[in-house]
């Protein structure tokens, strides 16, 4: 960004990427400086982990410019294969764990793993509703991304003062988002391990000097209920973040549906008994909400 040191922007996910690499090749059965969960480290190929899917670290830059680094990674042939998970990691500002903010329906299944086994998960899927209707004027690499792989965006709320300012330097970094940052990641790679069913014995790969860090895992999408349909998601008054499938979405709709209409014929019957007729002002009102709606 000119006129920005790019401390949050993006260097906190640079730095995040770098170690969580750095830890993936170090300690493949050691404690992660990133712990996938509050009590427990992440070490892949033990007996509650399985083996380590193929990781790629993609660093692009040209993300303020129309994410030019981001269509000129998907212009390479073959560098996203079916089954791939993307992970955008970005920020607005430089403070704050990463929150949740867009997810592709091929993505559901981790946006519930990131909503249980994450060490603070939040988001809120009217964050995307927003983008996407162009009411919120933001944007990402992920835009771009979502139309070739499975992918989720994460990115850093708090202190957007500083955004895209002089002061984007790394001594205003606040250190639970390089943790937190780490955290996702490695949290990530721990649950799309569990999703695995065929390994691969290859993937792509990319580095370049860049701002913008993203990691691509390489694997099949995962089941359980949420891999084919899209999953709603929130963090109801602040608390835990919920994530239920758009089919759990739908049969709740239906329920309370059903109890609405149960509702309002109980009104009009009461109201019928009481001798009121269909001109009484309850039934009046009842029938004005019916055509309302």
């Amino acid at each position: 960004v000119v006129g920005s040191g790019g401390g949050g922007d993006n260097g906190v996910a640079v730095a995040a990427l770098l170690e969580a690499a750095r830890s993936l090749l170090t300690t493949a059965s050691s404690s992660s400086s990133f712990s996938s969960s509050s009590s427990s480290s992440f070490s892949p190929g033990d007996a509650a982990h399985p083996a380590l899917p193929p990781v790629s670290f993609l660093f692009t830059n040209g993300e303020e410019v129309s994410l030019l680094g981001a269509w000129a990674v998907t212009r390479t042939p073959h560098f996203f294969r079916p089954g791939d998970l993307l992970i955008n990691l970005d920020s607005g500002g430089t403070c704050g764990e990463p929150v949740l903010l867009r997810g592709t329906s091929q993505a559901a299944a981790f946006i519930h793993a990131y909503a249980t086994t994450a060490r603070r998960p939040f988001g809120n899927v009217i964050f995307e509703e927003l983008i996407d209707s162009g009411l919120f004027p933001a944007d990402t690499d992920y835009s771009v991304y979502k139309k070739r792989v499975a992918a989720l965006d994460f990115v850093m709320p708090k202190n957007g003062y500083f955004y895209h300012t002089r002061k984007d330097v790394a001594a205003n970094q606040c250190m639970e988002s390089i943790e937190g940052t780490g955290n996702v990641v490695m949290t990530m790679i721990d649950a799309f391990s569990r999703s695995l069913s065929h390994p691969r014995t290859s993937t792509a790969a990319a580095a370049a000097p860049a701002t913008d860090g993203d990691m691509d895992v390489g694997n099949n999408i995962g089941s359980g209920g949420f891999s084919s349909s899209r999953a709603t998601y929130a963090a109801p008054l602040g608390l835990r973040l919920v994530a239920v499938s758009e089919d759990a979405v739908r049969v709740c709709c239906f329920l309370a549906a059903t109890a609405v209409s149960a509702t309002i014929a109980l009104v009009l019957v009461s109201a019928l008994r009481r001798g009121g007729g269909f001109a009484s002002p309850v039934c009046l009102c009842v029938r004005a909400a019916i055509v309302a709606a």
